[in-house]
């Protein structure tokens, strides 16, 4: 596949370590626990006594109190507190 220049996720990567997304603390929160959390499992490990970024947990917190439903999907995909 044909591409223009280098990938998203590079730019991202890239963008990331320049400070670009600095304030975006729930996104980097996401991708934190998102890569914590496969790192664990590949290791055989298990998710008990994770930490988060206050933002990412605060968030949670949110996702949470307005759905459940919503939240527990969320939580397997990127990781998070159990409620």
């Amino acid at each position: 596949m044909q591409t223009d220049g280098p990938s998203p996720w590079l730019k991202f990567a890239q963008g990331v370590v320049d400070g670009m997304y600095a304030k975006q603390e729930v996104l980097l929160g996401m991708i934190e626990a998102l890569v914590k959390k496969t790192e664990r499992l590949s290791k055989g490990k298990t998710l008990k006594n994770m930490t988060y970024r206050p933002a990412f947990n605060n968030f949670c917190n949110l996702l949470a109190s307005t759905s459940t439903r919503a939240y527990k999907t969320f939580q397997r995909q990127f990781g998070g507190r159990g409620i």
